[in-house]
């Protein structure tokens, strides 16, 4: 998992969606530590303009709640949507 880990840091600007993919496995087997400790490395690694960022954001979100970790939750939710570019801003 950590050599997976820094590959996908290194690709996150060009291939973002490799977060995403370690992501799915991890909520596969609901270990929840798993997706905050890799939502919390894309959110450093990952561009805030690119909206797989927002969805990671989100889901680490939901990981945080499920630990009762209300801090981790609203940072993520306010880290989603500062990176949803699919919504409109002015």
């Amino acid at each position: 998992m950590k050599m997976i880990g820094i590959l996908a840091r290194k690709a996150a600007t060009m291939y973002p969606s490799i977060y995403y993919e370690l992501y799915v496995e991890a909520l596969k087997e609901e270990q929840f530590e798993k997706v905050t400790e890799i939502g919390e490395d894309a959110l450093k690694y990952i561009p805030s303009n690119l909206i797989v960022r927002s969805k990671i954001a989100y889901i680490t979100a939901k990981a945080y709640k499920k630990k009762s970790d209300n801090i981790g939750y609203k940072k993520c939710l306010i880290e989603g949507f500062i990176s949803d570019s699919s919504q409109l801003t002015s």
